[in-house]
């Protein structure tokens, strides 16, 4: 696999190669005296999956035609594929003839354009219209970058007295489904008329607003004004305070001052467009979307083929490290340290992440009673079974250092385990580290929050090492032969 950019800008481009483990490739891009774009490969593709990285942003009709010239060029040093990763597709809201009047259908000519140069598939965020995917005879993967806010909103725990508002009647499918992912949240609308292209003649509110923090959830901001001119409308109407996520960020003219001077306490973008940026307009990464990549190159190992999740289970905060409750994180920070590897955070489980050789070692970022979010998303991201799962985590009824599997069955009063199995079920294969258990009459939560003594730490950490010298067993699921070794 092999990922170039024709963006002078190629910090997008980068963190896509850092998410992958890989390294951007080269390639030269210049201007001939009379304009037009020399642009050359300067290493080989040969049988390669080859991925272009460029958004079809401004300078819009440059942008486009580098793409198309660097996929010609691909195509004729032989590249196995060739896939246009464009986070903004431009001239996507060029999608239809309005009653006939004699305008192009441009997105629609668009995709003839990347189709004749020479691209075998496309991958893309946030589709202005989802009727463009019909406008191509290759296959366009159109990602939906909803979890950055979602999980922007649930790390920061900004979901109280929260409501989500469609910016008008055609995205309310895209709010409803933010709506739904952060615990069922309520939705207004706002119904705008237009005469104008980026001219909004009026406005009508449906919902109700009084007394809420509202998040405003649309594809895009251009000139700025319509949003503007909504969270006006919502504050007038009641809202507490208006915030707004807006996946690419075109933010035309004067789009970022007005914005700035406006009654929007803050403005989240993604990275899919690079420019300009106000102190209230937070940028979001869409890294994530390397997985698209990744997929359809490793075909071997696709983001829906991992082989074993191993979660580790603890309170995050680094006051915690050393508490008996945190015996599951211990495990599995000693487990990645002899694999080399290092932890990497993924807002969208909500978790810390290592892969390695197609299995994933996770730890929440979430307080243990609420660890089962973190597992839920990431099963059901990469469609894990059941069977596939290993939970490590504290023991009270063992002494300390003593380790036992145990396959399904109940939490015994775990919360962490407790959240998982009311998310997932209770079928999924547990490790449990012994870490003693509190004199008759003392406080549960107080001893599984104090550290072991000396010796007792002694115990769990030379049990730990000596369990993951079996770590190829856990690995290959042996667990018949684990069970009879360590549960005697």
């Amino acid at each position: 696999m092999k990922i170039f950019t024709t963006s002078d800008d190629v910090g997008f481009a980068r963190s896509l190669c850092d998410h992958l483990g890989q390294s951007l490739s080269d390639l030269s891009i210049g201007q001939f005296s009379d304009g037009e774009i020399n642009l050359q490969v300067n290493e080989t593709v040969r049988g390669e999956d080859v991925y272009i990285v460029q958004s079809i942003s401004s300078p819009v009709n440059d942008h486009l035609m580098r793409m198309l010239l660097a996929a010609d060029a691909m195509r004729l040093a032989s590249a196995k594929t060739i896939t246009a990763v464009i986070p903004y597709f431009g001239y996507a809201r060029q999608d239809r003839r309005v009653r006939s009047k004699r305008v192009p259908i441009s997105a629609r000519l668009v995709a003839d354009l990347l189709q004749s140069a020479g691209f075998h598939r496309v991958v893309t965020v946030d589709l202005h219209s989802e009727q463009v995917q019909g406008f191509f005879h290759i296959p366009v993967e159109n990602i939906h970058s909803s979890s950055l806010i979602i999980d922007e909103f649930f790390a920061s725990s900004k979901i109280d007295n929260l409501l989500v508002v469609s910016p008008d009647v055609g995205g309310v499918g895209r709010a409803q489904a933010v709506a739904k992912r952060l615990n069922g949240l309520d939705l207004a609308v706002v119904d705008k008329r237009r005469s104008h292209a980026n001219q909004v003649d009026s406005m009508q509110l449906v919902g109700d607003v009084a007394g809420k923090h509202c998040l405003i959830i649309d594809d895009m901001v251009d000139t700025g004004k319509t949003l503007v001119k909504a969270a006006d409308l919502l504050i007038d109407q009641g809202a507490l305070s208006v915030s707004a996520y807006c996946t690419h960020a075109v933010l035309s003219g004067d789009a970022v001052h007005l914005i700035e001077s406006s009654r929007l306490s803050s403005l989240y973008v993604s990275d899919s467009i690079i420019g300009q940026r106000g102190q209230n307009i937070k940028t979001l990464s869409l890294a994530f979307i390397s997985q698209g990549c990744e997929s359809y190159s490793l075909q071997s190992i696709t983001q829906r083929d991992v082989r074993m999740l191993i979660v580790g289970l603890g309170n995050p905060p680094e006051s915690y490290g050393k508490t008996r409750h945190n015996a599951g994180f211990w495990l599995v920070d000693e487990w990645v340290r002899r694999l080399g590897k290092t932890w990497q955070l993924e807002k969208k489980f909500q978790a810390h992440c290592v892969k390695w050789e197609g299995h994933y070692f996770l730890k929440s970022t979430q307080f243990m009673n609420l660890s089962g979010q973190s597992v839920q998303k990431i099963m059901a991201y990469y469609k894990i079974p059941r069977s596939e799962l290993v939970v490590v985590y504290d023991e009270m009824s063992f002494d300390p250092g003593m380790i036992r599997f145990k396959d399904g069955g109940g939490a015994a009063g775990h919360n962490g385990v407790k959240d998982i199995i009311s998310r997932i079920g209770d079928q999924f294969m547990r490790i449990r580290i012994g870490i003693g258990r509190p004199a008759q009459g003392h406080d549960v939560s107080s001893f599984v929050l104090s550290s072991p003594s000396r010796a007792e730490q002694q115990r769990i950490d030379q049990s730990i090492h000596l369990l993951l010298d079996d770590a190829p067993m856990i690995i290959n699921k042996d667990f018949a032969k684990l069970m009879n070794q360590w549960n005697q």
